[in-house]
């Protein structure tokens, strides 16, 4: 499915037009942190080092973030499903985590930490 997948990114740095190393994906059970990045000039090219497992595609959407909608969520989804192996804990609990670190996540791309993944694992799985 994402054998597309380009290694560089057109970002802007210091108002310049520069390429940027595209994220690779994780492989499974790989723990790092997750990155998400925009292409700037194409805004709708989006790279992230996480596989869509679960849930399905829509070609229109895909992994998304920076606002609350489906595009995050299966985002969210594919997050915890990669992060635990278990699809049942993940559709669980794929909104509170696109609510906590999808959404917020700027435009352009940014990083959700390991440690705060697994911290809201732990969190959920000790109820």
């Amino acid at each position: 499915m994402f054998n597309n997948v380009k290694e560089f990114v057109m970002k802007r740095i210091n108002g310049k037009r520069e390429f940027v190393q595209a994220p690779r994906l994780l492989k499974p059970g790989e723990v790092e942190d997750v990155i998400a990045i925009r292409d700037d000039d194409l805004g709708l090219q989006r790279y992230t080092n996480i596989s869509w497992t679960t849930g399905e595609w829509h070609p229109d959407c895909g992994h998304e973030w920076g606002y609350s909608g489906q595009g995050p969520t299966d985002f969210a989804r594919n997050i915890l499903a990669h992060f635990t192996d278990d699809e049942k804990f993940a559709w669980t609990h794929e909104i509170e985590f696109q609510e906590r670190f999808v959404s917020i996540l700027p435009r352009p791309g940014g990083r959700i930490k390991r440690d705060a993944i697994l911290a809201f694992i732990a969190e959920k799985q000790n109820r």
